[in-house]
Parts: structure tokens; sequence; C-alpha cells
């Protein structure tokens, strides 16, 4: 809306100035979106055809060599300069989409020897249909004289598939003092790259040919015009380098694989650190975008299919399935994936067996393909040797969060829950690679992972993990020769021509990132969820009356108590509030304890057979350092006026009152958190105690239980959304917050190192997610008790 309004104040102190009559060219102000748009109709420019580099001169050069004009067209400006004689000409236009099939724009013109006599154009595009282009404009001459100009189109075979956008009549008429006699328009491209446009202007009485013949970026043309003898007079001929691909009378049956590299990094939210008028964004895909991303590869009749290159995807093991499915829809299609290794993990190697038509491995590489297993250290004993006690209070034994403080090593409640996560991961793997690959594997898939790794790459060819043992620089020939293709290439070609007029009518449903722990205040943004931000977000996208629902997109394992329950009273009120509208929760890797706090009053919530979730439990965690402060010499004395001022002090041990005051608030709080998901899930609260007493559970899990509704990603959650609104058409997704100012966007190591984003510690991974988890609870200042579930799951 700026860039609009900015727009209007240009061309209104434009108009208002003294204003060389602009040259009309033989087009109709209303079909006019190429090279020429500038000149013809400004509007036309945002439509997003007329991009590109272009010459015009005088079909008789060698008479008219001093006249020419060149073309600089971009998509919402154009700078145009045409010399004639002893005379520069200078042209400048803006243009700007204001709303969906709507047009606006305007150009000033001047020459250099006196900017006093310039002219200035406004005008209108509009589109409302795929047969149909209406045309406005108003001219002001240096004059001061005013020509009104109106135009109008029609692709009369609409109905065909193959002529619907090739045949179109037009009429402009004009207003000069008195309206003129119309001139009409006919153009045509019967053949692909050949273009023919021939007009008539009935005042004057003169017909005039345009002909085109066009290469996929490069086009060449004449304007020739003709008197009432029809001789013809003095024309132009013009070349265009258009930064889109046009249809072209060369067949160009060329197909290649794509060499995709969307990672290594695909996070649930980009990163971002604001300050002034600008806004830091990380670099990483998100996995949205590359799901989008692939759906458009498959679109591509030039792809014939992709290779991922010794590119191992880091993303959550939900994530994945998400880029799984997407990656079928793309073999549906008709389209060939290839995977190359020289190393791959357990889950990379398993999404390409589930999906690839050809897995290769350097002679060297290997499969590290060995099942999942987790390693958890347990601190209670070190701790008590440097004199600190963590007492940890928690609503049930399923809940055990801060056990890895306060516990000797894994107990019985902790092992089983988390046992039951890693067989549902295991199962989902050995499913998905018997899907893709069993008829190739030399035994089942069980005993093949339990004879793992394979560290040398000829045991992973002789069990069937891979079809052939190959160096990277062999993987082309070996692509051409399978798929008769003509090459590899790591870019996409350039998007083609808009030959539709009118863009589908969509429906807006507001896609809200819920990513990181949850914490008061402010969000940072793919980190940690801000209580504040994340609710106003919700807010808005609620009172908005252009948005008809909202996906909210949990990738959480929860947090602050209080944080968490205030999201979910925002949530809450998109059920029963003012201006309420359905919500749908779409769960990422994790979306437990608080994260499924604020998840379970949506409408419907869709999360992946792997995710983790529930977790519907309290935890809290107070230390005592008596010991440490005796060990150390250091001596406290306290004065206090109420009996329990200083609760929770770290120099001396709690009471059993005070021990009660806690246990009392974290009862309160469980009892709570059973409710709002009683109430969320419709389900009695005796059975919501039954499944949750802090246990942790699989999404595939959750479903049978009554915690998730459906299976499945974006797309599921799209499709349960349009239902619940009664969507019946195309839906465009809306980021909320919206964003304001002007993004810069870094690689994924430059937003690492300039704005802190990750952990440099190069420990361990067992120690250093000791400090992520010291990191995760510092975010939380004095809030005693939470709803989190502190583990990674990271394969």
């Amino acid at each position: 809306m700026k860039k609009t309004t900015l727009l209007i104040i240009f061309s209104l102190l434009a108009y208002l100035s003294t204003a060389q009559n602009i040259e009309s060219f033989p087009f109709s102000t209303a079909t006019t979106d190429n090279l020429f748009a500038a000149k013809v109709n400004p509007a036309a420019l945002s439509f997003g055809n007329a991009g590109g580099f272009g010459l015009l001169i005088n079909n008789d050069f060698q008479a008219h060599q001093d006249e020419f004009s060149l073309f600089f067209n971009f998509t919402n400006l154009a700078y145009i300069m045409e010399h004639n004689r002893d005379n520069f000409f200078h042209t400048v236009a803006l243009s700007q989409k204001v709303i969906r099939n709507l047009y606006l724009g305007s150009a000033f013109n001047w020459t250099d020897t006196d900017l006093g006599r310039s002219n200035q154009t406004l005008s209108l595009l509009a589109r409302p249909l795929d047969s149909i282009s209406l045309s406005a404009q108003v001219k002001r001459s240096y004059e001061a004289d005013v020509e009104y100009l109106l135009g109008f189109a029609l692709r009369p075979l609409f109905f065909s598939d193959y002529f619907k956008d090739r045949l179109t009549l037009s009429a402009d008429i004009a207003h000069k003092e008195a309206w003129q006699d119309p001139s009409f328009n006919l153009q045509s491209e019967l053949a692909d790259g050949l273009l023919l446009n021939l007009g008539y202007d009935s005042t004057e009485q003169l017909f005039c040919l345009n002909i085109e013949i066009a290469l996929p970026h490069l086009q060449a043309g004449s304007i020739t015009p003709f008197n009432q003898d029809y001789k013809p007079k003095q024309g132009y001929y013009y070349l265009n380098l258009s930064s889109k691909k046009r249809r072209t009378i060369i067949m160009d049956s060329a197909e290649y694989f794509f060499d995709y590299k969307p990672g290594p990094k695909i996070v649930e939210q980009k990163r971002e650190s604001s300050f002034g008028p600008f806004y830091l964004v990380s670099g990483e895909k998100t996995v949205c975008e590359v799901l989008t991303e692939i759906e458009e590869l498959s679109r591509d009749d030039s792809v014939r299919g992709i290779l991922f290159a010794n590119h191992n995807l880091l993303t959550s093991y939900a994530g994945l399935l998400e880029i799984r499915e997407a990656l079928q829809e793309f073999k549906e299609a008709g389209k060939k994936i290839v995977f190359y290794y020289e190393q791959a993990n357990n889950l990379n190697y398993t999404l390409a067996a589930s999906v690839a038509d050809k897995i290769y491995l350097n002679p060297q590489g290997s499969i590290d393909l060995s099942g999942f297993s987790m390693s958890l250290p347990y601190l209670k004993e070190l701790l008590a040797d440097f004199g600190i006690e963590v007492v940890n209070f928690r609503s049930h034994d399923y809940k055990t969060g801060g056990n890895i403080l306060s516990e000797s090593s894994m107990t019985d409640e902790e092992r089983q829950a988390l046992e039951g996560l890693i067989t549902t991961f295991h199962k989902q793997a050995v499913d998905m690679i018997n899907k893709g690959r069993s008829d190739k594997l030399c035994k089942p898939v069980i005993e093949i992972i339990d004879d793992g790794p394979y560290m040398i790459a000829g045991r992973a060819l002789a069990a069937g993990l891979v079809d052939e043992l190959i160096y990277q620089d062999q993987v082309e020939e070996k692509i051409k020769g399978l798929f008769f293709i003509d090459g590899i290439v790591d870019h996409r070609g350039a998007p083609p021509v808009r030959s539709d007029w009118s863009d589908k009518p969509t429906s807006k449903i507001a896609l809200i990132h819920a990513t990181g722990s949850i914490h008061p205040g402010k969000s940072r943004l793919g980190e940690s969820i801000g209580s504040d931000s994340l609710a106003r977000a919700i807010r808005a996208a609620r009172q908005d009356n252009s948005i008809e629902g909202i996906i909210l997109r949990v990738d959480s394992p929860g947090g602050s108590a209080l944080a968490s329950d205030v999201i979910a009273r925002e949530l809450g009120l998109c059920r029963s509030g003012y201006q309420a509208k359905p919500v749908v929760v779409s769960m990422g890797g994790v979306a437990a304890s608080g994260g499924y706090y604020i998840s379970c009053l949506a409408d419907k919530i869709i999360a992946q057979p792997v995710t983790v979730t529930g977790s519907i439990g309290v935890i809290g965690l107070t230390v005592n350092l008596e010991e440490l402060f005796e060990k150390i010499k250091v001596n406290w004395s306290t004065i206090k006026t109420g009996e329990h001022a200083d609760l929770g002090a770290l120099h001396r041990p709690m009471s059993e009152e005070e021990k009660d005051i806690i246990r009392e608030w974290i009862t309160h709080i469980y009892m709570s958190f059973t409710e709002i998901v009683a109430e969320g899930r419709d389900l009695d609260i005796e059975n919501v105690h039954r499944i949750a007493q802090g246990r942790v559970w699989s999404g595939a899990e959750a479903q049978k239980i009554g915690l998730v509704d459906k299976i499945g990603g974006y797309k599921k959650a799209i499709e349960v959304l349009k239902e619940l609104a009664s969507i019946n058409r195309a839906v465009e997704l809306v980021s909320f917050p919206r964003r304001r100012g002007i993004p810069l966007v870094l690689e994924s190591s430059l937003a690492s190192e300039y704005l802190n984003m990750e952990n440099k510690s190069k420990l361990p991974e067992s120690f250093d997610s000791l400090l992520k988890l010291a990191e995760t609870y510092s975010q939380f200042g004095d809030e005693r008790v939470l709803l989190i579930l502190p583990y990674e799951f990271n394969w």
C-alpha cells in the first residue's frame, strides 16, 4: 500500500507540471503489456510481461541513423531514451498492482533542451477475466491540452484450450475536445512465436501492421503503417531481449535434471533481527518454501527430474516427511529422482530410499543406517559432589523434564516414554525403506538396519542399499544414459510470459509460526516464542476481515506456563470471540507440553506420525546450594517480614511447608492444563488425565487417543481449513505478523555469526545439549513452574 501511495503522489506531482507530445504506437492500450508498455499504457508494466531491454530504429536506417529508441523495462519501473535529429527525449514510467487484476501507472516525458516541455500520462489497466481487458488514460501535454483514452479488448475464443489467448480484438477511443473515431486492432499468435498485429485508425483511415518473430528471450519485429492507398510509409524495426521466456517458433524440447540444493539446513521459520528501517533475515529455506519449490519443479516441462548430490538435509524428522510427500507427488507427475552420496545419515538415507529411482554412492563413501538411539547425561551425583541439590517438583513421574539434574540414571517411566518414541521413529523408517526399496534389498529391512552402519561402500552395494558405486563426476553421464536428458542444471530457467490475463480469486489464510521455547514478552522469530508477540499476531489475523482462517504452525517444546496460557487465550477467542474464525494447528517436529497447551484450543490439529507431542504435565525446579556455600566458606544471614518472603532462597533447603506450596501450585497448573485440553479436544476430564500425567506421544499415537485429529503437514492443514471455512477456491497464505521495513537476506552462516543464532561450544553433543538447556531455562526468569519438554531429537 505504501508503494501505491508513493506512485499516486508521483503521478499527481507530474500531472500538475506543465508538460512534446508522446508519439503513439499502433497498439491497443488494453492489450499492450510487452516492450512498449511504458509507451502505450504504463499501468501494464506491473502485469509482469514487459521486463527486458529493447532497441527501436527507423526502417530506413541509412537515412535516419540519428533516430532510435532504447527501452529499459523492469516490473514496476521503465526508462525510455529516444533520439530524434538533435534532441533527446526521456520517459520514466512507474507502475504498481493496486489490488487483484487492477494496475495503476504513470509516465513522465521530457526533453534535454527544455524540462518544462513535458507530458504526463496517468493510466489504469483492469483485467477482470482472462477474456476481457479494460484500460483508461488521461494525458496532459506541455500545452495544457488534456486527452482521455479508453480501451477495450476481448478474446473471443476463450472457450478453446489452444486459441483462448491467441486471438484478441480491441478498440480504443480518444476524447480531445470531442470524441474521436475509434481505432481497432486484431492481434493473433496462431503459431507459437509468430505474432501478427493489425491496426486500423478510423480517424486517419490508416492501417498499421506489426509482425514479430519470437525466440525464448529474443524477439524481432517490424511496425509498418500504410496510407489510404495501402502503400507502406516509414516504419520501424525493433529487437527485444526479454527477461521472461516467450512462446517460440523454435521447438524447445530440451529436458534436464535439476541439481537441487535446498539446504543443508531447512527450518520452520527464518530467523530475524531488526534494526532501524531494516531487518536481517537468515538465508535458510523454510519447509514451506521447499514444498513450494518442489511443486513448481513438478510443473516445469523442462525439468525431467531432480538430483540431490551429496546433500544431507538438516531438518526435523517431521520436516523430512513433508518433503517426502512433495517428492512423491513430483514422481506422480512422471518425473524422476536421483540421490548421490559420499556420506548419508539415518534419516537422509531413509528419505532417499523411499522416493529415489536411483541411489549412487561414492566408492569410498558410507551409509550410516543403524537405527535410532538416545543417550542422556544424569548429573545428580556430580552436582552433589559440588554441594548442589536440585529439587525436582513434577506433577507425575512421566513428566521427566528435570530428571537429568535430579536423578542418577534414567527412571523406568522416562525409559518407557522414550523407548515408545524411538520405536515409532524406527517403524516409520522401516516402512519408508520397505515401500521404496524392498525389492532391491538382499534381506528384510530390520536385518539390514541391524547389520549397519555401512562404513564400507561395497557392503552397502551388496546389501542393495545403493544401485552403483560411482564418483560425482560420473553422475551426469549416468543420468543422461538412463533417462535420455540433455544435461544437469543448477539454476531454474526464466519464468514464462503470462498468457492469461486475470488472477483467479483466492481466499486468504493467515500463516503464523510458533517456533522455539515459550516465554513472556517479545519473540525472537525463528528461535523463541514471546507470548506478547504471538498473541498479537493471532489477534491481528482474527480481526483482519480479509483473512478467512488461520493456520498456526507449532514447533515448540513448551516453556512458561503463564506465557502459554496467554497465547491459548488468544487462540480460544478465535473460536468464540469477536470476529471468530477457524484455526488449524499444523505441528512440526515437536509440539509438546506448552507447545500442546497453545495448540489444544484449535478447531483441528494436524501432526506427522513422528511429531513429538503430548507431555501434558508440569515441572518445577529449585536449587539448594547450602553445602556449596559451606565448601567455599560463604555465610548467609536473612531478615524478612513474611513467613515465606525468602521462598526459594538458594542458600538453604526448603521446608516441607514451602514444598507443599510449590506442589499445590503445580497441581493447580496441571488441573488447568487438563481442563483446557478437555475443553479444546471435547474429552472428559478423566480421559484427559489418563493420557496426560506427563506422557509423551508420537503423532501417530496421539491421533489414536484423541490429542490429534489427522496425520499430515501443511497440505493437509490447508485442506482441513478450507473445509472448516467453506472455502471452494484456491488459497493464498499470508504471513503474520506482517513485515515492515526493508529485508536484508543473509546466508545462513553469516546470519548465525552476526545474529548470534547458533551455539558454538563445539562440545560433544550430550554436553552441548546441557548448555542449550541452560540457555532455554534462562529465558523464563524467575518463573519456577514450567510446561516444557527439554529433549532434542536430532538424527
